[in-house]
């Protein structure tokens, strides 16, 4: 199971610039575990990844929605009735349960969701669920979303699109051997 966080992936470190062949080649002088040609690989996908979410970043802020709350918008949008516990939308979204509450904090001060009583017996338990103004918000930024999604994919061929999506879903099974990397 992925490690759940605090930090943004655009808060993370990347350099623009990524060592070429010849540094890959002096560097395994040193380090023999590295294999040129898996790092080549490694490094255009954490390249990809991370220019794909600082894109996206500047996309949802024009939309005065930073990723995160577009996020748990989006989650929303989707669960039934558009509601789902705090602790739901924490383990789907794979983030601590602070880092939620700060999420949904956010979005109900702006009125885009409301907390609702689960349970009159324990006030503590409660859920959350988009507002109309939430609902409104929603239908006027996924149009355009989609349309630049759409148009990010547009280069690749829909066999190409395939092949991408059996790849990265090869990659995410071994996500564990870094997951695992400091136990």
């Amino acid at each position: 199971m992925a490690r759940k966080t605090d930090l943004s992936i655009s808060q993370w470190p990347m350099p623009r610039h990524v060592p070429d062949r010849a540094a890959l080649e002096r560097m395994a002088v040193r380090f023999p575990q590295l294999e040129i040609e898996t790092a080549e690989t490694y490094l255009a996908l954490l390249t990809a990844s991370t220019e794909l979410h600082r894109a996206l970043s500047k996309h949802y802020a024009a939309h005065g929605l930073p990723s995160g709350r577009f996020v748990v918008m989006v989650s929303l949008l989707n669960a039934p009735n558009q509601t789902a516990t705090p602790s739901e939308l924490a383990d789907q979204l794979g983030v601590t349960r602070s880092t939620m509450t700060g999420l949904l904090d956010s979005l109900e001060r702006e009125g885009l969701l409301e907390r609702l009583p689960v349970s009159p017996d324990d006030r503590r338990c409660r859920a959350v669920r988009l507002t109309p103004a939430g609902v409104r918000k929603m239908e006027a930024v996924m149009p355009d979303h989609l349309q630049r999604v759409s148009a990010l994919m547009k280069p690749l061929k829909p066999s190409e699109r395939k092949t991408l999506a059996r790849l990265l879903a090869t990659i995410m099974k071994g996500l564990e051997a870094l997951n695992h990397a400091n136990e």
